[in-house]
């Protein structure tokens, strides 16, 4: 095949995909629309809003004028563009699909938790006690595993996912061992300084237990009983690797816990993670936690 001819196929299927992700940003664009009157539950809309914005990079990255798009805001959604950041991304087509994938388990995954009960989350006698804060310990561990915790209120869910998108932005993530020169040294709300190691520039560093304490500190600071906080130390499969060492903010509701995790602004289940993506949740166990009722725990409301 020539040259030319090869450009020219190149070219088409590059029309095409921006056809595609034209598309589908107009469809997204006109759920977004109803779904401002339909009052869908937040998670769900805010995860359509970064699909919107997603699509828009994708779309002008690929050579799509502006002025193709300015009968996308007429719907006024008033949702307004980022800047856009040159990347080397996969086809459009591709993203399409791997984002709307994503999309979908999102918009699922934050809904209650089908056997928490709707009542008012009852505190313990002593939840004033500073063991309720912090790290993990065996207090900590003992009221989780005997306490019934009832849905999270929609003014809460918003609220943790306020707090796990700023916190997972402010902090840069940076291992203890380079940031402070010795391997563990954790520390809630990290200030901005410079790292240990050389040719960093000044920013606030911390590694995953440091954004787990803070996201629990911050949540604590806008009304959330600590106790109901658990910073929960895990085991996640890598590629070609052992699991590594990794921790998070767990929120439990139900029989199952909500995840806040540093990689990624997404709050999801503590057994979807176990399930599909092989999370290993040791410190406290999610396995004894869901099998509570069967293994002699008295679960209670206080």
């Amino acid at each position: 095949m020539k040259f030319k001819e090869k450009r020219l196929l190149i070219n088409k299927l590059q029309r095409s995909n921006l056809e595609k992700g034209v598309e589908a940003l107009k469809i997204v664009i006109q759920v977004i629309k109803n779904s401002e009157s339909q009052k869908i539950p937040p998670m769900s809309f805010l995860h359509l809003v970064e699909l919107k914005e997603t699509l828009e990079e994708i779309v002008l990255r690929d050579g799509l004028p502006l002025r193709r798009l300015k009968d996308f805001y007429l719907l006024k959604h008033k949702l307004p563009m980022k800047k856009i950041k040159r990347t080397a991304l996969y086809p459009v087509s591709i993203w399409i699909i791997a984002i709307i994938s994503i999309l979908i388990i999102s918009c699922a995954t934050f809904a209650p938790i089908k056997d928490a009960k709707e009542k008012a989350y009852q505190l313990p006698c002593d939840s004033s006690s500073q063991e309720y804060e912090g790290s993990v310990n065996t207090k900590q561990i003992n009221h989780l595993m005997h306490t019934d915790f009832p849905r999270l209120t929609e003014e809460e869910r918003l609220l943790l996912i306020k707090i796990n998108r700023n916190v997972n932005e402010k902090i840069t993530y940076l291992s203890d061992e380079d940031n402070y020169g010795i391997i563990d040294y954790p520390i809630t709300e990290p200030s901005a300084h410079r790292p240990f190691v050389r040719g960093l520039p000044l920013a606030i560093y911390g590694d995953c237990e440091d954004y787990a304490l803070t996201k629990k500190h911050e949540l604590i600071e806008n009304g959330v009983s600590a106790s109901r906080l658990f910073v929960v130390k895990t085991k996640i499969p890598v590629l070609n690797e052992d699991k590594f060492n990794h921790v998070v903010l767990a929120v439990p509701e139900g029989s199952d816990w909500w995840i806040l995790d540093n990689q990624d602004n997404r709050i999801e289940p503590a057994s979807y993670l176990a399930k599909w993506w092989g999370w290993e949740f040791v410190w406290p166990k999610f396995s004894e936690y869901q099998a509570r009722s069967d293994t002699g725990y008295k679960i209670i409301s206080h």
